[in-house]
Order: C-alpha cells, then sequence, then structure tokens
C-alpha cells in the first residue's frame, strides 16, 4: 500500500524495507508499478544508520530514504527515486509517512495478540493432554497397587515374592505421586487449586 501510494502520488519507482518488532525481514520494491520482492538487509544494521541519522533522510545511489517511526522506533524505510518532487511535496509525503506508522503499528499489535492467543490455545491443549494421560494413568496404576498389596497380605513374610510385590508396589505409587502432580500443576495453571501459602521460620 505503502509502495502503491508513493508510486502514484509522485510517479516515481520506490521501495520499502519492514524493520519492526516483528519477526520478518521483507523488502519490497515497486518498478514502474510492479512490485518485486528482494532480499532485505540486516534490521539492526538498518536501524543504527537510521537512530545515528542527523538530517530527515539519507540520499545516495540516486535514492532518498525515509524512516517510518513508531513508539517503539524504526518501523519501515521508505526509498524513493531522485527524480521524484520530494522538496516541492514534503508535507504530502510526512502525511504518508505518518499514516503508515499508525498502520504498521496497528498491524504489529494486532499480530502480537494473534501470537499470543495461539500460544494460549497450545497451553490450553498441552495443559487438556496431561489431564487426559494423568486421568487414564491414575485407574490402572491404583489397580496395579491394590492388587501388589492385596498379594502382600497373601504371602508370607519369609516368601522370597515379598520384595518383589514391595517393589512393584513402591513403583506404582512413586508413578502414582507423579501422575498427581501433574494433575496439580494443570490445576494450578487454570487456576482452579488454591494455594495456602503460610509463614514459616527460616
Amino acid at each position: 500500500v505503502i509502495i502503491d501510494t508513493v508510486y502514484n502520488l509522485f510517479d516515481a519507482d520506490c521501495g520499502c524495507i519492514y524493520a519492526g518488532q516483528l519477526d520478518k525481514n521483507v523488502f519490497l520494491q515497486g518498478v514502474r508499478g510492479e512490485i518485486i520482492h528482494r532480499s532485505a538487509a540486516d534490521k539492526q544494521e538498518i536501524k543504527q544508520r537510521f537512530n545515528a541519522l542527523r538530517e530527515e533522510y539519507i540520499h545516495e545511489d540516486n535514492v532518498y530514504s525515509f524512516g517510518i517511526n513508531g513508539k517503539k522506533g524504526l518501523m519501515a524505510v521508505v526509498n524513493i527515486c531522485d527524480n521524484a518532487d520530494i522538496v516541492n511535496r514534503k508535507s504530502l509525503l510526512h502525511s504518508i509517512l505518518e499514516n503508515a506508522a499508525m498502520a504498521l503499528e496497528r498491524i504489529e499489535i494486532s499480530t502480537e495478540q494473534l501470537i499470543d492467543h495461539e500460544k494460549l490455545e497450545q497451553e490450553k491443549e498441552r495443559a487438556n493432554l496431561l489431564r487426559a494421560i494423568s486421568h487414564d494413568l491414575r485407574t490402572p496404576l491404583s489397580g496395579i497397587m491394590g492388587t501388589s498389596e492385596m498379594l502382600m497380605d497373601m504371602t508370607d513374610k519369609d516368601d522370597s515374592r515379598q520384595e518383589l510385590l514391595r517393589g512393584i508396589y513402591s513403583d506404582a505409587d512413586w508413578l502414582k505421586t507423579m501422575v498427581e502432580n501433574i494433575l496439580s500443576l494443570t490445576r494450578i495453571q487454570d487456576k482452579k487449586m488454591l494455594v495456602n501459602k503460610e509463614n514459616e521460620a527460616i
């Protein structure tokens, strides 16, 4: 949109490099109205150049380079061929750049919100999966513990199988405790468990 607007209003080839907060490295160039994707320079390098800039723009290689700045710093760079009448139409260009800054900020905010929402959904799915697995494991573990305890009661204390049964019971109990801990963690994450805090002497 920025490229189309500049091209139509100034009748000059131009390009736009995105240098904002999102993890994107994009450089679009408009040549005689056609949009071409180019390989973009390093974002940090671009930001350093414009942070150190004392003038309104950079003029080199027959190109004017203007920064589009938002609240968090440089968001994009617009390159315009110097055959455009920039000097006499600066107010129009400033208006375009200000509107572009607001639009880019809105895009960044909405994209970040979407990413946060997706992360939240993934976390919910992970918690649901852990909860389902934990519930599925708890039932057979209780059965193993109950059966091994019953067999221990039915077997003589001196029987060599007592040690094996105690091992089965102990391991099943350890696994059940781990499953209970996982369930407790999912409840805490879902804010369904109240944690009672008490003062302790150090």
